[in-house]
């Protein structure tokens, strides 16, 4: 696995695309579905690699990140659909 998040021929592996995805979704409603689509992505990825790897920080890192997202979209979602 590449530590970088991109595959052996230089493009982003799909968890990133769908992580990158999630980052930039500004619908609201988009939100969700998107977390969930990358979440579950790099969970499958993880499980692919037959047990923990010291490369697999990048995914956890972005799991992080995920969840971080989502919980502020449900804190604030006022500010979140841009709204006042």
């Amino acid at each position: 696995m590449a530590t970088d998040g991109h595959g052996q021929d230089g493009n982003p592996e799909h968890w990133q695309v769908l992580y990158t995805a999630a980052l930039h979704e500004v619908s609201i409603d988009k939100l969700p579905r998107r977390i969930r689509d990358a979440e579950k992505e790099i969970a499958n990825k993880i499980k692919r690699s037959n047990g923990f790897q010291t490369d697999h920080q990048p995914l956890l890192d972005a799991l992080g990140a995920l969840r971080d997202l989502e919980t502020i979209s449900q804190a604030f979602p006022l500010y979140a659909t841009g709204k006042s």
